[in-house]
């Protein structure tokens, strides 16, 4: 697309954190597939059902007739291209369905931030209960001497696979004693961590002194036990992938959203906005946003010294943009900037010069062409004669 066709419309800024590229990306693809809905699913203008009457079909055949041109058209294609520029027209009227999608979005990824936030906050809850209990239970289970049984099974199952190795005479294939003596070393490991984790919190509760009841030692055990440790790799499915990912689901808040407009009054097409939302000019642009912590420009000269110098900086002329501050120079000598336009205002003066002698030599030789003398029937007779 050309760039001297568009201007920015406004801009979303995001702060950055843990899930603002989930959020960016989220936001862009809706934006993304709505534009798309409006191109394809819009509402037909009033005009291209409106019936023509016989004093229009007169009026625009005469107008037809009046024209220059081909004359292989009739009236009928004449009213068939008005219609598709009106549908063209309103296909590409996407202003107002921008900002007003652009609110949507924002509105709906806030009412979703919040919704995640709760239920990850009740799925760890219930997930810690259900942790502290399992440890208190697998401690208590140790005590009456489980973990000696555990040991126990193993052992019989490495027997039992070795010996399946040998001559293969198993009710159970390799697989399942392999899988079996896998759960029941997860279970041993465990049995011996909850019942370690245990016994070392109730230790620290004595020797920190202080008579407690025994809701309250309870209640003070489950609060001091440690997390069960994080996987060591992630699998590939089953519920434990499941329950990561909700874990790890990003959460979205308009807290800190900065929206630049090129127009402010633009913002009146939506119908509400988030109330976190800041609101705030864009200023001076062209066919470029501009950065989000670029100031924005208000007046038409600043624009016009930045944008100069961002061309001279591109091309090498200086040395950085126009955020540097000039210093000061001696009495009497020009920068390289201000040598730079004077020479360029010598040259745009030395070319208008030029197209101006040679539209004046055009127009004296278009007056001395019109100065010569036809010569005339009887003047021709006379060359002919001599």
């Amino acid at each position: 697309m050309r760039k001297d066709l568009w201007r920015p419309l406004w801009t979303l800024s995001i702060p950055e954190g843990e899930h603002a590229d989930a959020q960016g990306r989220h936001a862009f693809k809706k934006l993304r597939e709505w534009r798309k809905l409006h191109e394809t699913s819009w509402e037909r203008p009033a005009l291209l059902s409106l019936n023509h009457s016989k004093k229009e079909i007169e009026r625009l055949e005469e107008q037809l007739r009046d024209r220059g041109g081909s004359k292989k058209e009739n009236v009928y294609d004449v009213i068939k291209h008005k219609k598709k520029k009106l549908r063209v027209a309103a296909i590409l009227d996407q202003r107002a369905n921008s900002v007003a999608d652009l609110a949507a979005v924002l509105a709906a990824q806030e009412a979703l931030g919040t919704k995640t936030q709760q239920n990850k906050d009740e799925e760890a809850k219930s997930r810690r209960a259900f942790q502290v209990q399992t440890m208190i239970d697998m401690a208590k289970e140790v005590e009456q001497g489980a973990l000696d049984e555990v040991k126990l099974q193993i052992k019989q199952l490495e027997e039992q696979l070795k010996s399946s190795s040998a001559d293969g005479s198993t009710e159970m294939s390799k697989t399942q004693l392999r899988k079996q003596l896998k759960d029941m070393i997860a279970r041993k490991t465990k049995l011996q961590w909850s019942s370690s984790c245990v016994k070392r919190v109730k230790e620290e509760m004595k020797e920190s002194g202080g008579e407690l009841s025994p809701e309250q030692q309870d209640a003070r055990l489950r609060e001091s036990l440690p997390e069960y440790p994080a996987p060591r790799s992630i699998p590939k499915r089953g519920p434990m992938r499941a329950r990561l990912e909700r874990e790890n689901a990003p959460v979205f808040s308009t807290e800190g959203i900065v929206i630049k407009w090129a127009n402010h009054l633009d913002a009146e097409f939506a119908e509400s906005w988030p109330e976190t939302i800041d609101h705030q000019p864009m200023g001076f642009a062209r066919n470029r946003a501009p950065n989000a912590d670029q100031e924005p420009i208000m007046d038409v000269e600043s624009f016009r010294q930045r944008t100069s110098q961002a061309y001279l900086a591109k091309r090498g002329l200086v040395e950085q943009a126009a955020d540097v501050e000039v210093s000061e120079k001696p009495e009497g000598e020009i920068s390289q900037i201000e040598g730079f336009n004077m020479a360029r205002g010598e040259i745009v003066n030395a070319v208008r010069k030029a197209v101006a002698a040679r539209a004046a030599k055009e127009a004296t030789g278009d007056a001395v062409k019109s100065k010569r003398i036809v010569p005339t029937e009887a003047s021709a007779e006379q060359v002919a004669t001599a």
